[in-house]
């Protein structure tokens, strides 16, 4: 279908991609005994400063980072003004990438100064007048995006002896960030010269160094788990496009290298993707150059580079393959002036041919098989219905790409997928894929692939894949016709393997309640599922019987992304994700489909996303072919790593490598489902790239050491501190509160309940207690079981801990009680956590409120404002930010009406432009996805239990409002129905400095169960879309759609059935 000139579709796991039309026109285990013997380091608090956090810590400190502070406290005394001009632009740069104001922060103003009073990092010739920028490097997977202070040192660099050091096997490619700050002026004309690295093993030519410059692409929109784990959806800049960077052998002459030399900006960094490519013939050792930055006669900025080649063999047969599909259509119209709506025509002319095969070329020199599925070979049909198939063009243009012959290592492809698929046959065309014409010339045509394939000898190396169905929740016709599908093929030749997107179990136990299954786990040869229906036990189960799995990335946390708004890392782990599953290999269906104007406008509708492309064409900078991303550089590192982690498997330590591996990635598919299989648990993935470049140290050391060698045992020492370094920073011990109710005891007093939780990732089992740090002094603790005993590796514990009070604790203003309480898990630390009691009450009111959207009659209270709204983000971690913008709720009572008054500030005129009105809200991870808006839940017994028993109101900036009983999510975490009886009054205004809105529900609607009970469930959440923030009030930790997360609404001593004098005579 088509939507405001862009093209949309669907994706496996329901969601769409737009992109806009193209123009015909152009460019337009056993376990390890070294890690056996290592001291077991202390746990990771997510909260610290409490006296048994620190005592647990045992004084662990970050050696690294105490040297940086040291050097940074000593370099300057003053801060330069332009500093806090850059701390003022950048102070909205994204959580986890090192930008200026943020390494401020960490270490300390005094050392902002750094980049201008120091000299500069690297060695500097004198060859002609100007300021030379300074230069640093750092690793290849953290993204600069603004001016950087240089790193003492890292994983990759030691600014001491200004050396940059890499590492790695024969016949793999190591890189690096070389950071480049332009402190008092523009740096133009920069370019890139380099010795020969020699060793004692030879020389290595200076030809296998190559640099990219990083382009940037903007960003405008992000997806909610973006939002949930890193903040503001404010406009932003991610360099991803790489262009090529010269890179001149010292000595030789220059030459039209593909590529323009670099310009960094005054008061701004800029970095450079180096790499450097060892020979598979390469002797072990150390060995040495010089990379040099030079603009014209000006100056020369020298750092030296040290390679280490490892005595370690990497495997060919431990590679983890990756089956790509380009789309054929927009590498036409940005590469050539042909139609790329007319394939047949435009594979004719040799400009197009060498477009698709520099790009299929580009991704297997990154370790990647690519395929065209678009091309394929004629096809007509005889007057007897059989099907006619040429393949003339179809083998003189992708025969070699499968052989291998247009490669320079004549590599063949991995797989390449059967020319068949719901474009050709066209099921239209032959009367529908129920029809018997289309079913008798599907099998005909899938058994004349099958034979064709089979003389080419490709048939091994085929796969059949329809896109089919494109949604997550088929109705049982379409599992039929899959059916049907995998039948043809498999009567075709059962050696043709078919692969399914399909989620291969049930959905239901994980709160999917409607999710239509049907068992194809017999006929289905390939199970692709996108990795957030990835079920570990199905997974083995299948494995088991012999089927194999591709892991078909998805969204975060159950799998990496390779969204251009990504950590860089996310691209790099998906290798070691496919590793922990035992998957076969990585399925990539979109790698090719970018918008046509990519460069010029950002990327800002809601649907569009931003992981359909992993290369870039190379008309949009002027160059000729096509160039990469930095997601693609990084997924060839994942690629690397892999080989190293089934090396070490095949060595005898397996447990070794998913000890390391389970380090960084914790959790993926529905291993990190919260309550259901929306609800996305918070910190199950590492995104600090220094760290995986720790974990890629200690996997190369277990390597070698597990090879043996002479060097072997001088590895131990530094392989021991980089373990402790590693676990200590990855594995923690949470612990957060879930819930906090009030309930009215039969006689007098209340109960308060706490449902506390408590999770591990420390490798030795935890035993503790919960405990109330401190109550007031006239509440009695109830008995409830509080122990936690014998607590495994990632498990989690939930304990209830319940107080008796005489009477109800006095809140602030804003409703909140903070009820501190403790985890004691002994020598694995103590944990301290707030616990936030939510509660409002309802206010009796002697007149019925006027309900027009501006509160002017609403009288002054207490106890009866529900303010301080707080971000939901990634972490269940009470103390979480402030929402910038406030929401405040009054609620008060007149007869059998309960109004709710809301007052929700907004950015000064952001959004008084919006008039769209409309009463749908779109859902994504359990949190709208636009419009400015506040939920409402209501729970009138105060003792619902699941998302449907809640009365959902939304109310938006615009006037429409949304009234229904369940939450109407999709897809759904429960039933749905319309709201009970009459229709709540409301109204709503708008101004300036935001808008008021005011709800009048009738008490009766909410049927009998909302008479008798005191005290109800409620929860008012606010999504604020220009800075993307969704805040609550009652400190739900994740998602406001679990009636145990609301917040108590104390009626009076009456009850909601109290009727005001004004009503004494209904």
């Amino acid at each position: 279908m088509h939507r405001g000139g862009a093209a949309v579709g669907q994706d496996r796991g329901g969601r769409r991609i737009v992109h806009r039309r193209y123009s015909s026109r152009g460019p337009r285990g056993a376990s390890n005994p070294p890690i056996a013997a290592l001291p077991r380091p202390a746990p990771r608090f997510r909260r610290s400063g409490t006296a048994g956090a620190k005592a647990a810590c045992g004084g662990r400190v970050d050696a690294a980072r105490k040297r940086r502070e040291k050097d940074l406290r000593g370099s300057a005394k003053i801060i330069h003004p332009w500093v806090l001009h850059v701390m003022h632009i950048n102070r909205h740069s994204p959580p986890g990438d090192n930008c200026l104001c943020r390494r401020i922060a960490k270490t300390g103003a005094i050392g902002a100064c750094l980049l201008f009073v120091v000299s500069v990092a690297g060695c500097i010739g004198a060859l002609g007048s100007g300021t030379p920028p300074a230069v640093w490097a750092t690793g290849p997977s953290r993204r600069v995006l603004g001016p950087e202070i240089p790193d003492p040192e890292n994983a990759y660099y030691a600014r001491r002896d200004n050396v940059v050091r890499l590492s790695g096997a024969a016949g793999e490619t190591v890189a690096f960030e070389l950071v480049v700050t332009a402190a008092s002026g523009t740096a133009a004309g920069l370019e890139l010269t380099a010795d020969n690295l020699t060793g004692p093993g030879g020389t290595i030519s200076a030809d296998g160094i190559r640099a990219y410059q990083q382009m940037p692409v903007t960003i405008a929109r992000f997806p909610n788990w973006y939002l949930r784990k890193y903040g503001l959806s404010e406009q932003r800049s991610f360099p991803d496009a790489l262009v090529p960077l010269p890179v001149t052998r010292t000595g030789a002459a220059a030459t039209a290298t593909a590529g323009r030399p670099l310009t960094v900006r005054a008061g701004s960094s800029a970095a450079i993707h180096v790499e450097v490519t060892i020979p598979s013939e390469a002797e072990a050792g150390d060995y040495k150059t010089t990379l040099s930055l030079t603009s014209g006669g000006r100056y020369r900025v020298a750092t030296p580079v040290e390679l280490r080649v490892r005595p370690i063999r990497l495997r060919q047969q431990d590679a983890l393959p990756v089956a790509a599909l380009v789309q054929v259509g927009p590498i036409l119209a940005a590469e050539t002036n042909l139609d790329p709506h007319n394939l047949r025509v435009a594979l004719e002319s040799p400009e197009a041919r060498m477009a698709i095969q520099r790009v299929i070329t580009l991704f297997h020199d990154h370790g990647i098989t690519a395929s065209c599925p678009e091309i394929k070979p004629r096809l007509t049909q005889a007057q007897s219905g059989a099907a006619g198939l040429d393949w003339t063009t179809y083998d003189d243009f992708c025969g070699p790409m499968i052989d291998g012959a247009v490669f320079s290592d004549n590599w063949p492809a991995w797989r390449w997928p059967i020319p068949a698929d719901m474009l050709q046959p066209r099921p239209a065309q032959y009367g529908g894929m129920d029809s018997a014409m289309y079913l008798t010339l599907l099998k005909d045509y899938l058994a004349q692939c099958a034979a064709h394939f089979a003389e080419k000898g490709w048939l091994e190396r085929g796969f059949v894949y329809f896109d089919y169905p494109t949604n997550d929740n088929p109705a049982q016709e379409d599992m039929q016709r899959v059916r049907r599908l995998i039948a043809a093929a498999h009567q075709g030749d059962r050696r043709m393997t078919f692969v399914s997107t399909l989620i291969p179990q049930s959905m239901r136990p994980f709160g999917w309640f409607e999710h239509r299954y049907e068992d194809l786990t017999g006929e289905v040869d390939v199970w692709a599922t996108p990795a957030r229906y990835q079920h570990p036990a199905t997974l083995e189960r299948l494995q088991g019987m012999g089927k194999k799995t591709w892991l078909l990335p998805d969204r975060p946390p159950f799998s990496g992304s390779l969204a251009v708004e990504a950590p860089l890392v996310h691209a790099r782990s998906l290798a070691w994700q496919a590793f922990l599953q035992g998957h076969e290999a990585i399925f990539l269906p979109h790698t090719t489909q970018w918008p046509e104007d990519l460069m010029t406008r950002s990327i800002e509708e809601p649907e569009q996303r931003s992981d359909t492309w992993l290369v870039y064409p190379g008309r949009f900078f002027g160059v000729d072919g096509p160039v990469p991303s930095m997601r693609l550089k990084q997924l060839q590192i994942g690629l690397q790593e892999y080989r190293y982690l089934r090396l070490l498997e095949s060595l005898g330590r397996a447990e070794t490598a998913r000890l390391l591996a389970g380090s960084l990635i914790k959790a993926v598919g529905s291993d990190a489902y919260g309550d259901n299989y929306q609800d996305a648990l918070p910190n199950r993935r590492v995104d600090d790239a220094a760290l995986w470049d720790v974990a890629r140290r200690i996997l190369m050391d277990e390597t070698e050491i597990a090879s043996g060698g002479a060097a072997a045992d001088a590895r131990l020492e530094a392989n021991r501190g980089d373990w402790v370094e590693l676990l200590g920073a990855t594995r923690r011990l949470d612990a957060w509160v879930e819930s906090a109710r009030v309930k009215a005891l039969p006689k007098e007093g209340y109960a308060i309940t706490f449902d506390a939780v408590v999770r591990t990732e420390l490798r030795t089992p935890v035993d503790g207690n919960f405990a109330f740090a401190a109550l007031p002094s006239d509440a009695e603790k109830m008995d409830t079981e509080t122990r936690v005993t014998g607590l495994q590796e990632m498990g989690v514990a939930k304990r209830r801990l319940a107080v008796k009070t005489p009477q109800l604790p006095v809140c602030d203003l804003e409703g909140h009680f903070n009820q501190p309480i403790t985890f004691d898990a002994g020598g694995s630390g103590v944990i301290t956590t707030p616990a936030v009691l939510s509660m409002v009450q309802v206010r009796p009111v002697e007149a019925p409120i006027r309900v027009d959207g501006r509160l002017a009659d609403w009288p002054p209270g207490a106890q009866n404002v529900a303010g301080d709204f707080r971000i939901i983000g990634a972490d269940e971690n009470p103390e979480r930010p402030r929402a910038e913008h406030q929401t405040i709720a009054y609620f008060c009572q007149d007869g059998d009406t309960l109004y709710i008054g809301i007052h929700a500030s907004a950015p000064s005129g952001s959004w008084l432009g919006d008039t769209r009105k409309t009463n749908v809200v779109a859902y994504e991870d359990l949190r709208p996805t636009s419009g400015d808006l506040v939920e409402i839940m209501i729970d009138p017994t105060g003792a619902a239990t699941r998302p449907d028993d809640l009365y959902h109101i939304v109310v938006q900036s615009t006037g429409d409002p949304v009234f229904e009983q369940g939450v109407s999510v999709s897809p759904p975490i429960g039933k749905v129905g319309p709201w009970p009886g009459k229709r709540p009054e409301y109204a709503v205004t708008r101004e300036g400095s935001g808008w008021t809105a005011e709800v009048a529900i009738n008490i009766s609607a909410l049927g009998k169960t909302s008479g008798p009970h005191r005290i109800w469930g409620v929860n008012l959440a606010r999504l604020e879309p220009e800075r993307g923030e969704y805040s609550d009030w009652a400190r739900a930790p994740r998602y406001c759609y679990d009636p145990r997360t609301c917040g108590n609404l104390i009626w009076p001593a009456s009850g909601p059935a109290r009727r005001s004098r004004g009503h004494a005579a209904d």
